[in-house]
C-alpha cells in the first residue's frame, strides 16, 4: 500500500501525508467509500488525541467528509479505545481516529475502524487509497503553527465512555490508592 502502514497512516506533521490538504482528501475518500458501501445516510465517527496538530487535521478531515455529503459525529478528544466504542454506540459505518499513538509529539496520523469497531482490513485500505488519489491537491502548502491551548476530554469520553469503563470494575476498587 502507498499510504497505509501497519496501523493506519502516520508521519511527522507537515510532511507529505500528514497535513491538512491530504486529510481533506482522505475525508472525501472516506465519505465516498461509506456512501458506496453503507448508503448516503451512513455516519462516520471522528475523534482525536491531544497533539497540537490534531484539531487542524481533524477539521480538514471533517471538511472533506462534509464535502462528500456524508454525516459525521465529532467525538472530540478521547482515548483511541473509546472511538470504536463510540462507533458502536452511534451505529456508525466507519470510525476515524486522528492520532500517532505512541509516536513522538511532532508526529500525527489517522487510523480507521470498521462498522464492528475493528481495524479496517487491507481491502478497505486499498479502496480508500484508490479513492484518495482523485482528491489529492498538490498545491503549495505551509504547515500550521500551533500555540498552547486548553485541552479537555470530549463529552462522549467524559460521560458514556467513562460510565462504561466504570461499570467494568467493582465499586470503589481504587479507594485508598
Amino acid at each position: 500500500m502507498k499510504y497505509f502502514g501497519t496501523d493506519g497512516i502516520r508521519g511527522t506533521y507537515g510532511d507529505a501525508h500528514i497535513r491538512e490538504p491530504f486529510f481533506y482528501a482522505l475525508g472525501r475518500a472516506a465519505a465516498e467509500w461509506v456512501a458506496e458501501n453503507f448508503g448516503k445516510d451512513a455516519l462516520i465517527v471522528v475523534g482525536g488525541d491531544t497533539r497540537a496538530s490534531t484539531d487542524s487535521l481533524k477539521a480538514a478531515f471533517c471538511r472533506g467528509v462534509a464535502a462528500g455529503e456524508t454525516a459525521f459525529f465529532d467525538a472530540q478528544v478521547l482515548p483511541t479505545p473509546a472511538l470504536p466504542f463510540c462507533l458502536l454506540k452511534k451505529s456508525a459505518a466507519l470510525g476515524a481516529m486522528i492520532t500517532a499513538s505512541h509516536n513522538p509529539f511532532s508526529d500525527n496520523g489517522i487510523k480507521f475502524f470498521d462498522s464492528k469497531g475493528l481495524k479496517i482490513d487491507d481491502e478497505t485500505q486499498t479502496a480508500l487509497e484508490q479513492k484518495l488519489e482523485k482528491y489529492l491537491d498538490n498545491a503549495a502548502y505551509s504547515p500550521e503553527k500551533f500555540e498552547p491551548r486548553k485541552i479537555e476530554a470530549g463529552a462522549f469520553a467524559m460521560n458514556e465512555y467513562a460510565a462504561k469503563m466504570a461499570s467494568i470494575f467493582p465499586k470503589d476498587f481504587l479507594r485508598g490508592m
